[in-house]
């Protein structure tokens, strides 16, 4: 396991009296060797907080000793201790460091002692898909905390899904930002709301604070200009401003951002960040066909067009998705029988498309004599 950076003198300060008389580094070296060897008659929680105490002796024999102990406690009663909220939490991120028993890992995500820092180690590392998930359904500490953000963003193993269910509630809680919904008010049309359950909305009124309410996003990211007024130089002081902005207000201007900003943050590398600009309740249709005709957009963002039917239902969708060469092979065959004979020649002779994609078109034609 990962050593801690933590003061010895610290832990063992933090012990009940009756439990520091094993760990005191002033115990002569075999009398603590012997305490390392857990032969001494405690209960299982004070027996496990004195080894992880003698883990950070100065005593290197002493700290392999322990170490070796700890690992052998029953899984049940180590399970039962990670489950206890009143375990210390630099405990719990000890055991949350490389362990690869699944089982501690969710208790220790259950645990209501867990420091955010620890979940943020684990949203960032964790490849359990059930741990994630928990990870994500934990809006509480999702919202105040923008290292598990970030750590689920970088973390290869999450599922889209999963992180769509984080994005889906970032963009409901954004909702009730103010500024963005003034701009909202100009619209002759309404965007279409983000859906949310009766579940969702409690959640919702139960964040007490989140790392989004100290940011400010600049009006001027978040207005829309005509598109006769877009200049370069408009486009490149955009681009400019974006450079500077943190995860956090990049995940904010995604989601409430003008259509400018959007085109620059969906081709972001950051999955989080691209597939919050699909949260954005500004976004158009033209938009989508856009992006659905890019070869420079992440695939997980193609992925999540071709799945959501308000989008697909429009044939320019369809067939952009069909034409781009970076959208997944089986979504491109998905989507070929719902194209015109026209199309279906070209896409037979692209050379840019993959030749099961040119051999399926050429098949569709053949049927159709």
């Amino acid at each position: 396991m990962n050593e801690q950076n933590l003061d010895f003198k610290k832990l063992i300060s933090d012990l009940p009296e009756s439990l520091f008389e094993f760990v005191n580094p002033e115990n002569p070296v075999d009398k603590r060797l012997m305490v390392a060897e857990g032969a001494i008659p405690l209960t299982p929680k004070d027996l496990v907080q004195v080894l992880f105490c003698l883990i950070h002796d100065n005593v290197e024999s002493i700290q392999i000793v322990a170490r070796t102990s700890l690992a052998d406690i029953p899984v049940q009663t180590m399970s039962d201790l990670l489950a206890d909220n009143s375990t210390s939490p630099e405990f719990l991120d000890y055991m949350s460091r490389d362990q690869e028993n699944e089982d501690y890992i969710q208790a220790i995500l259950l645990n209501s002692s867990t420091t955010d820092s620890t979940y943020a180690h684990l949203a960032q590392n964790e490849r359990s898909q059930v741990n994630l998930e928990i990870i994500a359904q934990n809006k509480q500490r999702i919202l105040r905390s923008l290292e598990i953000v970030e750590g689920l963003s970088q973390n290869p193993s999450i599922s889209r899904s999963t992180l769509d269910s984080v994005l889906s509630f970032i963009s409901l809680y954004l909702e009730k930002d103010e500024k963005i919904k003034k701009f909202f008010d100009k619209e002759e049309d309404q965007p279409e709301e983000v859906e949310s359950t009766q579940e969702q909305e409690d959640e919702l009124e139960e964040v007490e604070e989140s790392f989004f309410d100290d940011v400010d996003i600049p009006e001027e990211l978040l207005k829309d200009y005509n598109e006769e007024e877009v200049t370069d130089a408009i486009r490149d002081n955009l681009l400019n401003k974006i450079r500077t902005l943190t995860i956090a207000e990049k995940i904010k201007l995604s989601i409430q951002g003008n259509m400018e900003t959007r085109r620059i943050l969906v081709r972001d590398s950051n999955r989080l960040i691209s597939g919050a600009v699909l949260k954005n309740p500004r976004l158009t249709d033209m938009e989508i066909i856009m992006i659905s005709q890019s070869k420079v957009v992440d695939e997980d963002i193609l992925r999540q067009i071709s799945d959501t039917r308000k989008w697909t239902r429009h044939y320019q969708v369809k067939s952009a998705l069909v034409h781009n060469p970076k959208t997944p092979t089986h979504i491109s065959l998905n989507f070929l029988r719902h194209l015109r004979h026209i199309e279906l020649k070209q896409i037979m002779s692209d050379r840019n498309l993959p030749g099961v994609i040119n051999q399926a078109a050429k098949k569709i034609i053949m049927e159709k004599r």
